[in-house]
């Protein structure tokens, strides 16, 4: 198992307020398994892979990834155990801009001190057909171009788990189905957990299972 989320609960607090986002949430993913998470616009599943990633902290509740729990790890090792972890792709990309393609695609490695392996770092930019890339900065790249960099990237330093959210939501519909046609492959191909954010139903359908999160809890729907 990979992930095992128990009584997991987010409150934040806004003005004299307390919003309870997630409620009493259970969540256990197996190793392998493409999960997708559905649920309208303000329900909670971007708090809820920030909690995954470590981003956020639970409230209340048991978070365990890969064997660690999450609660129990202070700021520096939750950052180095995601670091090796976890590969993430953001809606928004998150290029560094005086970077090169290859350069972000290499940048994982260099952050939790591997060594830099150039050959493979091309390879995988050749596998999201951007061979012609390498050394061009973010300004230089179309939308669809700087996704397939990010998948790259997420994939480097090959992790057990990828946290996507919206991957595709800054793109046009073919641009978009053409990156996650390029994420399935390559998670299929580096035996990955995917846990995958989307308000797309037909995109969330390709995963082998689909969650909804409604009123703070995760309801099976596939």
């Amino acid at each position: 198992m990979i992930i095992d989320f128990q009584g997991v609960s987010k409150r934040f607090k806004q003005g004299h307020q307390s919003i309870e986002v997630l409620k009493n949430l259970n969540l256990k993913v197996d190793r392998e398994q493409t999960l997708a998470i559905v649920g309208e616009s303000g329900s909670g599943k971007t708090t809820l892979l920030s909690i995954m990633a470590g981003l956020e902290v639970p409230s209340e509740g048991y978070c365990q990834i890969l064997g660690k729990e999450f609660t129990k790890l202070n700021e520096n090792e939750i950052t180095e155990f995601r670091g090796k972890n976890m590969g993430i792709v953001f809606q928004s990309y998150y290029l560094v801009p005086y970077l090169t393609a290859l350069e972000n695609v290499l940048l994982p490695l260099e952050i939790i001190g591997q060594k830099s392996d150039e050959q493979l770092a091309m390879d995988l930019l050749a596998k999201v057909q951007l061979e012609h890339r390498y050394h061009h900065f973010f300004h230089e790249l179309s939308g669809g171009e700087a996704q397939r960099v990010a998948l790259a990237r997420a994939l480097i330093h090959r992790p057990s788990l990828i946290l996507a959210d919206e991957p595709s939501g800054n793109l046009d519909e073919k641009t978009g189905l053409q990156v996650m046609d390029l994420l399935f492959e390559l998670i299929d191909s580096s035996k990955s957990t995917l846990i995958l954010v989307t308000h797309n139903r037909s995109l969330a359908n390709r995963c082998q299972r689909v969650v909804e999160l409604k009123q703070g809890q995760l309801v099976d729907i596939k």
